[in-house]
């Protein structure tokens, strides 16, 4: 059975205030939602939902975890839950309709973060936390059970966090340190430092089109185009522990990101903004807290 654990004080105040997944206040025209308009998060009582951005609707799988990652396809979750007996996390996966889980990455593995899907659905990248000789960004081919982890780029190499994004193509995979953005292409495996300032570099993520990458400053939400070029923070909070996990819309021209905005012991609350920093508002359909 899957057991999540509580790492942090605030996610135990989130956890016992409730989800207003049922009533959106977004004005919307009815459209057909395109597949990047799904979204996965964990949310009260740290259960998966699924989220329709279009309608605000949302859907308990009611299996607990965090670190949702939605298949290309949309028809599958990965995920990160805690083992008990092991004492570490790992990946699993399962459908969207709350059903099939399985365990996708082995014993040997060891302790497991922010799964990302590569766009043709049959492998997937994951950060691995072990040895600290081989920590570093994985990746394991889903239809062969047998297979092991391939790693992508080593920790030990560049210091990085758990922190990491796969464009859109699969190529490439966007990292950071902290202090500096990298990224590495996949098939030549040349490594390139992207940018290095004052800014933090923290939830690097690529934007749909490949064209841009979103990330979180402490209280800033920034971007910066996918050659390096035009760095800027687009929007800032000034009150509470600051903001996490950026999510492009399918259009790459709004982000969604998760604000802990009020105070530290507050709920998170999804936020939405334009890329050119205009028409930032709070989506109150969700409470709790967000994860990727």
């Amino acid at each position: 059975m899957l057991i999540w654990k509580r790492k942090t004080l605030f996610f135990l105040f989130s956890g016992v205030l409730l989800c207003g997944c049922f009533q959106s206040t977004i004005q919307t025209k009815p459209t057909k939602t395109t597949p990047e308009e799904i979204f996965a998060f964990t949310g009260i009582r740290e259960y998966i939902y699924i989220m329709d951005l279009s309608t605000g609707k949302c859907k308990n799988t009611k299996i607990k975890g965090d670190h949702a990652a939605l298949s290309p396809d949309r028809k599958k979750i990965a995920f990160r839950a805690y083992e008990e007996k092991e004492g570490h996390y790992t990946i699993y996966l399962l459908d969207i309709n709350g059903k099939n889980i399985r365990r996708a990455t082995k014993e040997a593995d060891g302790a497991t973060a922010n799964p990302a899907w590569f766009p043709d659905g049959k492998r997937i990248a994951f950060w691995w936390g072990g040895s600290e000789n081989k920590s570093g960004i994985y990746m394991i081919d889903l239809n062969e059970g047998s297979s092991e982890p391939i790693i992508l780029c080593s920790e030990i190499e560049y210091g990085f966090s758990s922190d990491f994004s796969l464009s859109p193509d699969g190529k490439k995979v966007v990292f950071s340190d902290g202090r500096r953005l990298y990224v590495k292409d996949t098939d030549t495996k040349v490594i390139t430092q992207m940018a290095q300032n004052d800014f933090q570099y923290n939830n690097p993520t690529y934007s749909l089109d490949g064209e841009k990458i979103g990330f979180v400053s402490g209280r800033n939400l920034c971007v910066i185009d996918a050659d390096g070029k035009n760095e800027r923070c687009i929007t800032s909070h000034k009150k509470g522990w600051g903001l996490n996990f950026p999510r492009w819309t399918s259009d790459s021209k709004r982000i969604l990101y998760e604000c802990y905005c009020e105070n530290p012991f507050a709920p998170a609350f999804l936020w939405i903004v334009n890329l050119d920093g205009t028409g930032k508002r709070k989506l109150k359909m969700i409470k709790g807290f967000w994860t990727r």
